[in-house]
């Protein structure tokens, strides 16, 4: 014969709530710790803003190179070149031999006076 077992069903419902109740607390506790970690709308903006005042000084800081970089371009450009400096070489080298020719001038000179000096002091012992 067979025999029919008597299901508890006070037994089954305790235990399908505790399963039940186990599953809403673990549910409860992974939604907590993704919300936490959520970005929220204040937080949002907070960046919005802090990257638009980056993206600001930056573009202040470029416009302020570009003016540098201009700067320097324009003293770079007016700075001599290797033909103004032969030239400059060469106009040295002209003055020097001017200065040169004026040294030997005055070497003659002093010579000259040196000679009427002598002259003039050994004239009355002759």
């Amino acid at each position: 014969m067979i025999e029919m077992t008597v299901w508890d069903y006070d037994a089954g419902k305790f235990w399908v709530e505790a399963v039940l109740g186990a599953w809403m607390v673990v549910t409860t506790v992974i939604t907590w710790r993704l919300t936490r970690r959520r970005a929220t709308t204040e937080s949002i903006l907070a960046v919005d803003a802090r990257v638009t005042t980056v993206q600001e000084e930056f573009r202040r800081d470029v416009a302020r190179l570009h003016s540098d970089f201009a700067k320097l371009d324009t003293k770079v450009a007016n700075l001599p070149d290797h033909e103004d400096i032969g030239k400059l070489y060469e106009r040295l080298s002209a003055v020097e031999g001017q200065l040169n020719q004026l040294i030997g001038g005055v070497a003659a000179l002093v010579r000259g006076f040196d000679t009427i000096n002598s002259y003039l002091l050994n004239k009355e012992k002759l």
